[in-house]
C-alpha cells in the first residue's frame, strides 16, 4: 500500500496543504498500531481485525491475497501435469496439491504473511520456504525468478506488475478466506485534527478516480 497508494495521495495532500509535512512509516500492522496507541504516529491504515478501545476506524477499501506461481517453476516441477495440478487446486478449493512448490513468505506480523501461513496450515501439509522477509517487493522479484510461489496483495499485482512480467506468472485466487477489510484507524479525542479528516477525504478520492 505504500507504494502503490501512497505517492498519489500524498502529492494530492501536498497540493492542498503545502504546509503540512507528511512523515510515512511503514512497518508492520501490529508495530502500526502500538504507534498509534502511544501516540507516536496520527493515522493508520491497515487491516484492523478488531475494534480498539479508543481508536476510530473508518472503511477505506476490500483487498484480498492471491498466490503468485511462474510458470517456468510449475514447469520444473510439474511438467506436462502442470494444468492437471492446477485444476485439481480449484476443484479442492485448497492449495495441496502445490505441496510440492517452494515458497517465499513474509513474516507473520504482516497481513499477507499471516494469510499465507493459514492458508498454507489448512492445506495440511509442511510448505518448502525458501525466505521470509517482511519487504513484498524482494518476494515478488524472487517469484518472478522461479525461486518459490509468493502470497501478495492482489492490488500490489495489478498495479506494480507488468503485463509483460504478469504473462510469465499463474495467479491463484485463495478464496474467502483471503479477503478483508483494509481500514484507516486515528486516536479518539476531543478536538480532532482536520488534516486527519482532509487526508483520509484525499485517499478516498483518490481512489474512487482511478478503480482498483
Amino acid at each position: 500500500r505504500g507504494r502503490i497508494l501512497m505517492p498519489k495521495v500524498i502529492a494530492a495532500f501536498q497540493k492542498e496543504h503545502p504546509f503540512v509535512q507528511v512523515k510515512l512509516v511503514e512497518t508492520s500492522n501490529e508495530e502500526q498500531r502500538i504507534k498509534l496507541l502511544n501516540h507516536e504516529i496520527d493515522l493508520v491504515i491497515t487491516n484492523f481485525t478488531e475494534d480498539i478501545p479508543g481508536v476510530t476506524m473508518q472503511d477505506f477499501y476490500d483487498e484480498e491475497n492471491v498466490l503468485l506461481i511462474s510458470e517456468n517453476l510449475l514447469d520444473n516441477i510439474y511438467g506436462r501435469d502442470k494444468e492437471k495440478v492446477l485444476e485439481q487446486v480449484n476443484l479442492l478449493g485448497h492449495i495441496y496439491p502445490l505441496k510440492d512448490c517452494p515458497f517465499v513468505l513474509m513474516n507473520s506480523d504482516n497481513i499477507a504473511g499471516r494469510i499465507g501461513r493459514n492458508i498454507l496450515n489448512a492445506a495440511g501439509f509442511t510448505a518448502d520456504v525458501k525466505v521470509t522477509s517482511d519487504n513484498i517487493e524482494t518476494l515478488l522479484s524472487l517469484c518472478i525468478d522461479d525461486c518459490g510461489a509468493c502470497f501478495c496483495p492482489e492490488l500490489l499485482v495489478r498495479r506494480a506488475l507488468t503485463p509483460e512480467t504478469m504473462v510469465k506468472l499463474r495467479v491463484i485466487r485463495l478464496g474467502e478466506d483471503a479477503k478483508y477489510k483494509i481500514r484507516f484507524g486515528y486516536a479518539k479525542q476531543n478536538y480532532q485534527w482536520h488534516a486527519i479528516d482532509e487526508f483520509i477525504n484525499i485517499a478516498v478520492k483518490s481512489l474512487n478516480d482511478k478503480a482498483l
